[in-house]
């Protein structure tokens, strides 16, 4: 995987950001670890909270139909 990624939302994932964003902001504004629930039959990861921070601005991007760039701070 490049270090560099630009992603891209297709029309359908802007309503389902929204979405996402909701929930997330309401996640971080909490204490302790985040869980996230995966689909299909792989269960439940933990994630750092600051990872998740990071993901706000690409899920917003994405909620108003515009890419994001994401690019590692040691790149």
């Amino acid at each position: 995987m490049s270090d560099i990624a630009t992603l891209v939302p297709e029309p359908a994932d802007t309503e389902l950001a929204a979405s996402a964003l909701r929930g997330l902001d309401a996640a971080l504004g909490t204490e302790g670890p985040v869980r996230l629930r995966l689909g299909g039959q792989s269960g439940e990861v933990e994630v750092p909270r600051t990872a998740l921070a990071a993901l706000a601005p690409v899920l917003h991007s994405f909620a108003h139909g515009a890419g994001a760039t994401v690019l590692p701070a040691q790149a």
